[in-house]
Order: C-alpha cells, then sequence, then structure tokens
C-alpha cells in the first residue's frame, strides 16, 4: 500500500511473507508477517523491514484505513508490536492528515538510540485510504490467517487513548465480530 501526501511525505507498506514456516504451531508464531515500509518526511528518506504485525492487525490496520473514507473522526490505531501506529490528527469533508509513528526497528537511521518516535504527517484525500486499504487486503489475500482454530491474541489499549488499539476499536472497526 502506498500513500503520497500533498506535502511530498510518503508511506509504503509491503507484507513480505509470514515470518515462521508453516510449522509453527502457536497463534502467535504462526501468523507474524515481516512487513517491509518505505517512508520518506522532511528529515529523509528510510526503509525498513521487521516481523511486526499479526495478519489479524493487518485486518485491522486495512478495515481501519477502509472506516476512514467515511467516518470523520479524530482517531488513531496501534499495534502489539509498537514500531508503527497511525492517527488521524487534522480532517475536513474530503481531505485529512495521517500521522504516521516509527519507533524501534522503524526508525530512521538518523533516530536510532535516541528513545523517542519519529513521524510523518500526510496530507491526503481520504479516497487515498480507499486505495491504500484495497491493496493490504490485495497482499493479505496471500498471507491469510492460520490455525484459526486456536485463540486470537487480546488487543491493548494505550493509557493515552489517542492512538489504540483495543477491544472497543476492534468491535467499531469490525462490528459483525464479537471481541
Amino acid at each position: 500500500m502506498l500513500l503520497k501526501g500533498e506535502e511530498g511525505n510518503e508511506f509504503e507498506l509491503n507484507i513480505k511473507g509470514y515470518e515462521f514456516s508453516e510449522n509453527a504451531s502457536d497463534w502467535h508464531d504462526a501468523n507474524w508477517l515481516n512487513i517491509e515500509i518505505r517512508a520518506r518526511g522532511p528529515r529523509g528518506s528510510w526503509n525498513a523491514l521487521a516481523p511486526v504485525l499479526l495478519t489479524e492487525e493487518a485486518e485491522y490496520l486495512a478495515n481501519w484505513l477502509e472506516k476512514k473514507t467515511w467516518s470523520p473522526a479524530l482517531d488513531g490505531i496501534e499495534f502489539l508490536e509498537p514500531t508503527l501506529s497511525f492517527a488521524v490528527v487534522e480532517e475536513s469533508e474530503e481531505n485529512l492528515v495521517l500521522r504516521v509513528l516509527f519507533w524501534l526497528e522503524f526508525l530512521p537511521p538518523w533516530a536510532e538510540g535516541s528513545g523517542t518516535r519519529e513521524r510523518i504527517e500526510l496530507s491526503l484525500k481520504r479516497k487515498d485510504l480507499a486505495s491504500a486499504s484495497n491493496s493490504l487486503r490485495a497482499q493479505l489475500s496471500m498471507y491469510p490467517r492460520r490455525n484459526p482454530d486456536q485463540p486470537e491474541p487480546n488487543a491493548r489499549s494505550t493509557s493515552s487513548g489517542d492512538i489504540a488499539f483495543s477491544a472497543h476499536a476492534a468491535k467499531l472497526l469490525k462490528p459483525d465480530r464479537e471481541v
């Protein structure tokens, strides 16, 4: 999925496969995805590759992006691995500003070891998020959830509440599903 901001910032996310082989018996181990990112912001460009999303979290991200095309709300989403998160920080009827936060394995070289998160902001049309959601879903179709009969991971929320991946957020993003 590729997002290009009107100001020239860019964010790209691609699924590069499962972290572990098909023989992984634990639900988490069976469903970790290797995620490659490429980012360009005011301070420069960088790319990184790390196993930071579970298959279900990638599904939630696709749902959240789709929801942002029609549902105005300043909110965000964060995952079990805190390396990547997203938040809508400004919006109008047709446009929004999406903040992408990077940490740990996804920090750019100039921020490694700083203990802080790096961020870029993308000024986007809402329709850009629909395209990104569809692209992510197409990638996910090649890497479906494995061991679906095992329990799913517990969602967690942040204390700040402004960027959260919680059971409540999951229900909002996927209302037909009990969480």
